[in-house]
């Protein structure tokens, strides 16, 4: 089973926030080897493929200092992390969202959860326990949040 992740039949996604992309980026980040283990246990391959589709929002990106053209981040790329932007009701989703705490970057992370979770398990790895289920359960997110 992954973990964090429910058991069932519908694919999983992993959302990034701040932390878990910056730990997933350097190598000398003192997360970087926790965060890579989840990862691997979650888009373990099976006969079929990838159980699991690892998403960033861009916004997170932008925070973390992430420029995927830059050359310390070829393992980033590697990953197969896949940028999510927000639009314009996503983004008016989020702003909604400001009112219950956190940033707006934790609120995009929501936001981007809430919109993987139609059909997907979601799974947020994060470091902030407070304010990131705290938005999801605002956003009415059934997701499960994995601290790194």
């Amino acid at each position: 089973m992954t973990p964090g992740v429910r058991p069932g039949t519908r694919p999983a996604v992993v959302v990034l926030d701040n932390e878990a992309a910056q730990a997933l980026a350097r190598r000398d980040h003192p997360k970087h080897t926790e965060a890579l283990a989840f990862l691997v246990a979650a888009g373990g391959r099976s006969g079929r493929g990838p159980r699991a589709h690892v998403c960033v929002p861009t916004v997170v990106r932008v925070e973390a200092g992430i420029d995927r053209r830059a050359p310390g981040t070829a393992a980033f790329n590697r990953l197969r992390i896949h940028d999510v932007a927000l639009d314009r009701f996503g983004a008016d989703r989020a702003a909604g969202l400001r009112h219950v705490g956190g940033s707006a970057v934790d609120a995009c992370v929501a936001v981007t959860a809430e919109l993987s979770s139609t059909a997907n398990d979601v799974v947020v790895l994060t470091a902030d326990l407070t304010d990131i289920p705290r938005l999801l359960e605002a956003a009415g997110v059934d997701a499960t949040t994995r601290r790194i």
